[in-house]
């Protein structure tokens, strides 16, 4: 069974806040770089439990217990959860965080960058929910067989159907589907949901590509196929982001391979906090133009005062500047450096991708057409 957090010696300050007349339970600690965690929609934020300790060794951590949800009350009356995770967040006085958030807690968080997005610096985002997303009717009806025994009383075969679920989590590891298990039979109010949240409107999925926060998004191989597009949908859509799919795990990341997710989230944090420098239009033209990679050109774009990245049959992304001679990508994290001849014009430019490094000598200037995808 899951211990509770002060089982891990660390130093934490935990209580409660109220938000429109519900009490929200919450728990911080250490120092650092800010990072808040939103738990899924099936268990309240004691899934974070084995992440908990190596990260509040590392950062300063906010995690709560959503409406209806753990320690906190059920919502009285339709309210705002990002009104929830903004008062969580002054309650403990932190003004801009890394998000990361799980399934609803996915969902949360890129809402969160939608309506405060001065208050997020970067998304972390596993197996996430997308607002505006269609269900399917296999997950809807999987859904509904895996709750039905709650018609009758019986809470405990609702949790052993949610424990033993495929998607839920992956086939090896049997010590998290037995912890999911116990969990749900000690907090029978983890089935029963948040309540009437008022959505964003319009929802999360019309609004992606205005999200510019640095996105890594994590999928378990094992996941249902709804989350699956969800994460697909964020990739398609967002500026800076970057996709993973973590193999033999499934819905619940943090209580499959949590010591593998916390040396992730350190990498994140270091590319999200990585300084930058301004440009001038005059540098954004000079880097722009088409660069030869095989038999193929990628093209450095300018739009809207900022450079982007575009490889054929592929998406943009962002770029930033280190120098007036290496730009970056926040996600996936990649090097690029200009070489300039004698004169000072820009030749080529040379992709850092891990331990490879792609030379891409420059075949013209700014290309045609800088329109955004």
């Amino acid at each position: 069974m899951v211990r509770p957090a002060q089982a891990y010696q660390l130093k934490t300050e935990s209580g409660f806040f109220d938000a429109g007349g519900s009490k929200i339970w919450y728990e911080v600690c250490g120092s650092g770089t800010p990072v808040v965690l939103l738990h899924d929609g099936l268990l309240h934020s004691v899934s974070w439990n084995h992440v908990l300790a190596p990260l509040c060794a590392e950062y300063r951590v906010l995690r709560y217990d959503r409406r209806g949800y753990g320690r906190s009350e059920a919502a009285k009356s339709p309210y705002s959860a990002i009104e929830d995770l903004r008062l969580a967040m002054r309650q403990v006085k932190i003004d801009r965080a890394i998000i990361v958030g799980c399934s609803a807690g996915g969902g949360l968080a890129l809402d969160f960058a939608i309506a405060q997005p001065e208050m997020v610096k970067g998304l972390l985002l596993i197996g996430p929910a997308v607002g505006g997303m269609t269900a399917s009717d296999f997950f809807r009806e999987r859904n509904q067989r895996n709750d039905a025994p709650e018609k009758s009383g019986d809470l405990k075969a609702v949790a052993r159907n949610w424990s033993n679920d495929p998607y839920i989590i992956a086939g090896t590891h049997d010590a998290a589907r037995k912890e999911i298990y116990d969990l749900l039979v000690e907090n029978p109010q983890d089935l029963k949901g948040s309540g009437p949240a008022i959505s964003l409107q319009p929802p999360a999925l019309a609004r992606l590509r205005g999200v510019e926060a640095p996105t890594l998004v994590i999928v378990g191989s094992a996941d249902i196929a709804d989350v699956q597009a969800n994460t697909g949908a964020i990739e398609a859509a967002m500026p800076v982001v970057q996709r993973e799919v973590w193999a033999d795990t499934g819905h619940l990341i943090q209580m499959e391979q949590p010591d593998r997710l916390v040396k992730r989230l350190e990498a994140f944090v270091k590319t999200v906090e990585r300084p930058e420098i301004a440009l001038t239009p005059a540098q954004r033209a000079e880097f722009a133009g088409r660069y030869k990679i095989g038999n193929q050109e990628i093209s450095i774009l300018e739009q809207n005062g900022r450079l982007m990245i575009r490889v054929p049959g592929n998406m943009d992304w962002r770029l930033f500047a280190a120098s007036d001679s290496r730009l970056f990508l926040r996600a996936p994290a990649t090097e690029i450096e200009f070489t300039r001849n004698a004169a000072g014009a820009i030749t080529q430019m040379i992709i850092f991708d891990g331990e490879n490094r792609i030379p891409c000598p420059k075949v013209a200037g700014a290309p045609g057409g800088t329109d955004a995808r």
